[in-house]
């Protein structure tokens, strides 16, 4: 069986700062390191194959893929 392929990932603050982990109850943001070309082939899944919502967007100073 091929599993599926897997990126980096890094976490956000709402700022746009790297953080290490998110914080219990507080909002962050996952960072996907992908090339920015590949961005709309980016496919994220949390716990049960739910999938989120994908994003280009410039944060922090630097254009990012969350």
């Amino acid at each position: 069986m091929d599993l599926p392929p897997t990126s980096r990932i890094g976490f956000l603050d709402q700022a746009g700062n790297s953080i290490d982990s998110p914080v219990e109850w507080s909002p962050a943001l996952i960072e996907v390191h992908v090339k920015q070309l590949d961005w709309e082939k980016v496919r994220l899944t949390r716990q049960r194959n739910e999938e989120l919502p994908i994003s280009l967007e410039r944060l922090g100073g630097r254009t990012r893929i969350t």
